[in-house]
């Protein structure tokens, strides 16, 4: 979240909607690593945190390969989508069925590599950290069913 932030309000690049979407998954799973690390004592709430933490990376790792194989779509097919206002206008006026729409198509802004480090865009980054978050969260699966 930091380098994402520290990308949006220095370098002034907008997040697009995948973007977005992929930062609600992050917050999301901290905030179910926060209140399991506080709360972790019952063995049902256990069960529950993992799950929690388990659907969030999923719906994570969703988001963020949907980015990345947007990236790597040919630019002819990319010609055919759509564009929106931002993010920002769509919830403001509570377009919410525009805004799901737009997740899930092919909007043109998501399939932008605006910002790379080390060859990988940080829809790849975002995704290469939603596997390492997955096999961490399986690893606390299989911990707590021995």
């Amino acid at each position: 979240m930091a380098i994402a932030l520290y990308v949006q309000y220095v370098d002034h690049i907008e997040p697009c909607l995948l973007c977005m979407l992929q930062r609600v998954f992050y917050v999301a799973l901290g905030l179910t690593a926060l209140v399991a690390a506080l709360h972790y004592r019952a063995r049902f709430a256990r069960y529950l945190y993992n799950w929690l933490a388990l659907i969030f990376t999923l719906l994570g790792l969703l988001a963020a390969g949907r980015q990345v194989w947007l990236q790597h779509l040919p630019p002819s097919s990319q010609a055919n989508s759509f564009c929106l206002p931002g993010y920002k206008y769509l919830i403001e006026n509570q377009a919410w069925s525009v805004l799901f729409k737009a997740i899930f198509s092919n909007a043109p802004d998501c399939a932008k590599i605006s910002w790379t480090f080390l060859r990988l865009s940080m829809a790849e980054w975002s995704l290469v950290l939603f596997i390492v978050l997955l096999l961490l969260v399986l690893r606390q699966f299989r911990a707590r069913s021995k």
